[in-house]
C-alpha cells in the first residue's frame, strides 16, 4: 500500500506512469480478492501462476526507466520507482509464503491504538518499562490478529511457564499461531472449559 501510495501522488502529473502502476497492484489485489477463503496450497499455486509474473512485469517496468531523462525532472515519480525497488525483497516475500497477506496493512491497524496512546502515556520511569510495556502490546495484539482470546492465551501460557511444562527449546510453541494450532488443540493442555473458568475467576 505504501508503494502504491507513491504512484498516487502522480494522478495529476504523470498520469500514464500512475495508471500502468496502479494498474499492477490492481491486479494482484484482484488475484488475493478471488483467493479468499482458499487453502494454503491454492494460494502458493495461484500466487506462483498468477502473481508472480504480474510482480516481475512491475519491476521490470520499473527498471525500464533507469537513465530516463524524465527522472532528473521529476523527483516524485523518482522517488515512488526507488521506493518500490529499494524494497523489492520485501515486496516478493508474500510470494514465498501463503500465509503472509499482500500488505501489511492488517498489522498497521493493530498498532494504531498503540501510536493513539501515546498521547496518553509521554513517558515511562524506565526504558525497562517501556520494553515490557511494548513487548505486552504487540502479543496481545498478535493474539487478537490471529483470533484468540488474549486473557485465554496468557492465563495458559503462564501456567505453563511457571510449572517448567515447556523447556526453553520448545518456547516457540506457545506463540499465539502456534498455541492456537498446536499445543492447545493437540497437547494435553488444560481444557478451553477449565482455561475460560479461570479467566473469569481473575475478572
Amino acid at each position: 500500500m505504501h508503494a502504491r501510495r507513491k504512484f498516487v501522488e502522480l494522478e495529476n502529473i504523470r498520469a500514464a506512469e500512475y495508471k500502468t502502476a496502479l494498474g499492477f497492484i490492481a491486479s494482484l489485489y484482484q488475484i488475493e480478492a478471488d483467493l479468499a477463503g482458499a487453502n494454503l496450497a491454492e494460494i502458493m499455486r495461484v500466487r506462483k501462476e498468477k502473481s508472480t509474473k504480474i510482480v516481475d512485469d512491475y519491476f521490470h517496468w520499473l527498471r525500464s526507466f533507469d537513465g530516463s531523462p524524465i527522472l532528473a525532472t521529476n523527483s516524485k515519480l523518482r522517488n515512488a520507482i526507488k521506493y518500490s525497488l529499494d524494497r523489492e525483497e520485501s515486496l516478493r516475500v508474500f510470494l514465498r509464503n501463503p500465509e503472509l497477506q499482500l500488505d501489511t496493512n492488517h498489522l498497521e491497524r493493530e498498532i494504531r491504538p498503540i501510536a493513539i496512546g501515546r498521547k496518553n502515556w509521554m513517558f515511562f520511569w524506565t526504558e525497562v518499562g517501556a520494553e515490557s510495556l511494548c513487548l505486552a502490546q504487540s502479543l496481545i495484539r498478535t493474539c487478537l490478529l490471529q483470533g484468540v482470546n488474549p486473557r485465554e492465551y496468557l492465563i495458559d501460557v503462564l501456567q505453563r511457564i511457571t510449572t517448567r511444562e515447556h523447556s526453553p527449546d520448545e518456547i516457540t510453541t506457545l506463540i499465539p499461531r502456534f498455541w492456537k494450532e498446536e499445543v492447545k488443540e493437540k497437547m494435553n493442555c488444560p481444557s478451553l472449559a477449565a482455561v475460560k473458568k479461570a479467566s473469569s475467576f481473575l475478572g
